[in-house]
This record gives structure tokens, C-alpha cells and sequence, in this order.
């Protein structure tokens, strides 16, 4: 029973020390209301201070999308390079018509060139992004707005980024 025991522990141990390269998953909301659902992300590092890339996943929608809004919590010191965002659909950047980043409304707006079909999972990637000075969680809200006729604005989720 101890040789079976100490084999086991050698076994754990040896996978506990593997080192982490990336962050990922959807988070876990731990405030708001029923309506809030977590979205998945990657992000390449994950630390405070560094420079880091993430990768936004949004579910596919019942409808075409025609623009994505990221809200950006007022606690988030971070930030953004402009020029580094894009919309993959199965990893090939889509083109966009334009993107904002507005820091004092705290939000990135992405305009597609066309409008992305129901049904296909998106990814937004925001490369070149300065993580906040200290660690913690934030969340940051999904909006769509829909390529209809009539175009609705809709909240899809949030990503609960913890930052180490």
C-alpha cells in the first residue's frame, strides 16, 4: 500500500510543477444580476504590468452582427493599442469599416465590413494590451448590435478577467 502511495505522490508532484503559459477560461461572475453570463477568453500572460494579448470569444449569435461594443471597467488602468484590435472568425481576421477606443466613455467599438452571418462563434483580439498596474478581476461587458434592418443593441455576457 506505501509503494502505491509514494508512486502516486511522485506522480502529482511532478505534474503541480509544470509551468503555465496562459490564462484561460470564462471567469466566474460574482456580481451583477441573472442576466449575466460568462464569455471565454484566452489571454497569452495574464500578469499584472505586462504587456499581454486576449482573445475574446463571443457564442454564435441567432442574429447577423454588425458591430461589437466592449465596455471597459472604470477600475481597469490599463491599456489598449488601437491598432492591434481585430475580429477572427475561424482564426482569419475579418475586415473591419472602423475602431474606436474611447477611454473617457470607456469603450471599444468594432464595425464589420460585412456583416458577421448567425450562427459563427467570433474572436476579438486585442493585441498590445498594458494589463493593469495591480492584480485583481474585471468585467468586461459584450454588447452587439445587430446588421437587421432594425438594429438592436444587445448584451451578450462578460468576460471576468483575473489578472495575477
Amino acid at each position: 500500500m506505501h509503494k502505491f502511495s509514494g508512486a502516486l505522490a511522485l506522480i502529482l508532484s511532478s505534474c503541480l510543477t509544470q509551468p503555465i503559459f496562459a490564462q484561460a477560461g470564462s471567469g466566474f461572475i460574482l456580481f451583477g444580476d441573472v442576466r449575466d453570463r460568462a464569455l471565454n477568453y484566452t489571454l497569452d500572460d495574464g500578469n499584472a504590468k505586462n504587456t499581454d494579448r486576449y482573445f475574446l470569444d463571443l457564442k454564435p449569435q441567432r442574429f447577423k452582427i454588425g458591430q461589437i461594443i466592449i465596455n471597459i471597467p472604470a477600475t481597469f488602468d490599463g491599456r489598449f493599442d488601437p491598432d492591434r484590435m481585430e475580429v477572427r472568425i475561424k482564426d482569419k481576421p475579418v475586415a473591419l469599416r472602423s475602431k474606436k477606443l474611447d477611454m473617457e466613455t470607456r469603450r471599444i467599438e468594432l464595425v464589420v465590413a460585412e456583416p458577421v452571418p448567425p450562427n459563427v462563434p467570433v474572436t476579438i483580439v486585442l493585441a498590445g494590451v498594458t494589463n493593469p498596474y495591480f492584480p485583481g478581476i474585471y468585467k468586461f461587458d459584450a454588447n452587439l448590435i445587430s446588421a437587421d434592418e432594425q438594429p438592436i443593441l444587445r448584451y451578450v455576457g462578460s468576460w471576468v478577467i483575473d489578472f495575477n
